[in-house]
């Protein structure tokens, strides 16, 4: 008959570990799954605008619906990249340091589109119908590799608010 080697004292006992003591160590290690996702998260791309969610659409955007008055502003890198203006309507935008993130600020108008271009696809940040006159965190679509692109090109579609004043005059008889 062959002998079983005794097993350690170690063992048997990481064998036997109480349930409320098991559901105690399972939630601490959920508990730090779930805070190395909410760091990681940003740097995976998860970052999304302050007011709307993208729309991600394959190739390239430069001009907007005929309804609106297009900005189009190149990457970050590249002269003219700080906004544009047409049509009364300034758009003045900043970049993150590594060029992928967006944040823009419209006066004279209100911005009903944003496209945000890098990469081979771009992302439609749509605002209609009552427009905004800022939004900051835009990002192209995650690249092939599952990272955020350099910004290539941004376009916004705007149209100038309307700052008609009248003035009424009262005539009384006499």
């Amino acid at each position: 008959m062959k002998e079983r080697p005794m097993l350690s004292r170690a063992i048997v006992e990481s064998r036997t570990v109480p349930p409320s003591k098991m559901r105690r160590r399972l939630a601490w290690v959920a508990a730090g799954g779930i805070s190395v996702a909410a760091l990681l998260g940003p740097s995976i791309g998860s970052t999304f605008a302050t007011s709307v969610n993208p729309i991600s659409h394959e190739g390239n955007i430069e001009v907007c619906p005929t309804e609106y008055t297009t900005i189009f502003v190149p990457g970050p890198f590249v002269a003219g990249s700080s906004g544009g203006t047409a049509n009364g309507v300034t758009v003045a935008v900043s970049y993150s340091g590594s060029g992928t993130t967006i944040a823009f600020t419209a006066t004279g108008g209100l911005v009903y589109i944003a496209y945000v271009k890098g990469g081979d696809a771009y992302n439609e940040y749509n605002y209609t119908p009552s427009g905004v006159s800022s939004d900051s965190g835009l990002v192209a679509p995650l690249n092939g590799g599952r990272q955020l692109p350099v910004v290539s090109h941004s376009v916004y579609c705007v149209t100038p608010s309307n700052t008609q004043t009248t003035t009424s005059t009262e005539t009384t008889g006499t």
